[in-house]
């Protein structure tokens, strides 16, 4: 993307104001600025005595830990999927193999009741005849 179409966004964390250069909206780069300064903020009460760079890292881990979570929750979420897809896909097999058995069985049954009426015909026939 050129430089003109880039967005720049003002935004302060920690006290401190950041001009950030970037493709994403504004409205998207306030909103995460807005949690990381929140998250800092937090630290900081908690912790008083740690130095900006000690708290800037503490919620650098805790985003990490965040990120790694769910990371793997969107990896076992996307596992889930792809079994729920091959069960899926199963189904839809198995579903078309039994819907062609049933309209076999339903082309030999019709067969079967054709020849039964035919049959039947005949034994009328041959009763009328030997009967008579």
């Amino acid at each position: 993307m050129s430089e003109e179409a880039k967005n720049k966004t003002r935004v302060m964390i920690g006290g401190r104001e950041y001009s950030i250069i970037s493709d994403e909206k504004t409205d998207y780069i306030q909103k995460i600025a807005i949690e990381l300064d929140s998250r800092i903020k937090e630290l900081k009460d908690a912790y008083f005595s740690l130095s900006a760079l000690d708290v800037s890292t503490l919620a650098a881990l805790n985003i990490m830990d965040d990120y790694t979570h769910a990371a793997e929750e969107l990896k076992n979420i996307q596992e889930e999927v792809e079994g729920l897809r091959r069960a899926l896909r199963d189904m839809q097999l198995k579903t078309t193999r039994e819907k062609d058995a049933y309209d076999a069985l339903k082309k030999e049954n019709e067969l079967l009741r054709a020849k039964n009426e035919l049959l039947t015909s005949k034994e009328k026939k041959f009763k009328k005849a030997y009967n008579e």
